[in-house]
């Protein structure tokens, strides 16, 4: 038994100091084509445990949204082709699409570009997340969505288009080695159904929606199959008596009969965090989709996501109610509405002696009567642990949930006796510290834990032997 700990306790120490290339590949790669027109193509893919290296190679800087689309214009060539069997390079008729956003980033020749087709990254891609399973929190995963515009007159077809994607080595290096994907449209097949996982998370400016990525949903055709993403909007709450919510009419068996409807709709509030679409013009409620280019043109910030597990918008005002509006991808025909809050966590009411926050609002209800203030460093540390480490687990947001369900009271009891508050303080000093060092050298903290481990066992394993003679 000693023994095999000793083997598992090097084999986290290696892991701790893993630092090899990720294995990127396209495999996940699909393509969607949109009902009505066929003018537009979502290719989604993700990029999976992405190390350091691989972040320089690809100059992804630090793992954010613009560097990624900075990257992504470098280094994913896109080529729409009308045979199979192609790849994405210069040829006869292998179109090359332009980028719509950093094209200057692009190092593919003018010439060989088409003044046809387009690309471009909607709101919220690409998406770096941590993996869950990586405990060094080094690695990245890359969630990639990207629009493609065909000419009315060229549109795509779900016979004779192929989308073609190369992504290139990156720099600094002397690999030759592409990494190539064809992909052939398929009509989307709406979703009958809400992702009944979604569960919204408001924090300072930005409203979050996460859900359970492997969640079935009920499809138009009858089959079942976990969401391709999800759509996102909100709505604050002065305009949820009227709203000018285009949908689009669902056929099946004729896309191109789908026309649009500029519709008169409302939010209604079904209780404290729920609330309704309601289009009372809209008969059938799987009868209608809506588009995110035709939403966000009727004036709302749409975010779009592929199969994630999260959704953010951000940008939005503290302590306004807000409608958060989502609808699974392919064009779900059923939507889901949520009421949040946004809150910075440092309410001047509540400095100065006004009511505890309410459950569900994202704050460390015992750790601040401890502390005596949300503006307490120690706090964010401790929101660190519970936003990347429990909310990233099922189990991790029912201990959340509890905590918020029962906390309350007992942080009421604490802030109104000062030995407690000393006491909570004192009982939070070691897990801070620890939370902390782990936050700033996870690799590090592993090594000493693994370290710290051993020599416990040891100890007991002496122990022992000394009361056996």
């Amino acid at each position: 038994m000693f023994r095999k700990f000793l083997l598992f306790t090097s084999f986290l120490l290696t892991l701790a100091s893993q630092n090899g290339y990720a294995d990127i590949g396209l495999e996940s790669a699909k393509a969607v084509l949109q009902r009505g027109s066929y003018t537009k193509v979502t290719v989604t893919f993700s990029l999976n445990n992405i190390s350091p290296q691989d972040l320089t190679t690809y100059e992804m800087g630090s793992a954010d949204t613009d560097s990624g689309i900075r990257s992504l214009t470098k280094y994913l060539d896109i080529c729409v082709a009308e045979e199979a069997g192609k790849k994405c390079t210069a040829g006869p008729s292998i179109l090359k699409v332009r980028y719509l956003t950093n094209s200057e980033f692009d190092t593919t020749p003018i010439t060989e570009l088409s003044n046809e087709y387009t690309a471009s990254f909607p709101n919220g891609s690409p998406l770096f997340e941590i993996p869950v399973n990586d405990i060094t929190q080094t690695f990245r995963n890359l969630h990639v969505t990207i629009e493609l515009t065909a000419p009315a007159s060229k549109p795509f077809s779900t016979d004779n288009t192929f989308i073609l994607v190369r992504l290139l080595p990156g720099t600094n290096t002397s690999s030759t080695d592409y990494k190539d994907a064809e992909i052939k449209p398929k009509l989307a097949v709406a979703a009958n159904d809400v992702i009944e996982s979604f569960e919204v998370r408001p924090s300072k400016g930005t409203i979050t929606a996460i859900w359970n990525q492997d969640e079935q949903l009920n499809l138009a055709d009858g089959s079942m199959a976990p969401p391709d993403g999800a759509i996102a909007f909100v709505v604050d709450e002065a305009r949820w008596n009227i709203l000018n919510l285009p949908l689009n009419t669902y056929n099946e068996a004729d896309p191109g009969a789908e026309t649009k409807l500029n519709n008169a709709c409302q939010i209604v509030r079904q209780s404290e965090t729920a609330c309704e679409v309601d289009c009372p013009g809209a008969t059938g409620a799987d009868s209608y989709y809506m588009k995110a280019a035709d939403v966000t043109a009727a004036g709302f910030n749409v975010i779009t996501a592929g199969n994630t597990g999260n959704i953010s918008i951000t940008d939005l005002n503290n302590e306004t109610t807000y409608a958060l509006v989502l609808q699974a991808q392919p064009d779900g025909l059923q939507r889901r509405c949520l009421i949040a809050k946004p809150s910075d966590a440092i309410m001047l009411s509540e400095l100065g002696g006004g009511p505890a926050p309410k459950i569900k609002d994202p704050r460390c209800f015992i750790a601040t009567a401890a502390y005596g203030s949300p503006l307490d460093p120690h706090l964010n540390t401790l929101r660190w642990f519970r936003d990347h480490v429990l909310m990233v687990t099922g189990f991790g947001r029912e201990l959340v949930q509890l905590y918020y369900s029962l906390s309350p009271p007992l942080a009421d009891f604490i802030a109104a006796h000062p030995a407690l508050r000393t006491a909570t303080r004192g009982a939070l000093w070691l897990p801070v510290i620890i939370i902390e060092s782990w936050r700033e050298r996870p690799s590090l903290m592993l090594t000493l834990s693994a370290m710290a481990a051993t020599f416990l066992l040891l100890f007991l394993r002496r122990r022992s032997l000394r009361a056996s003679f």
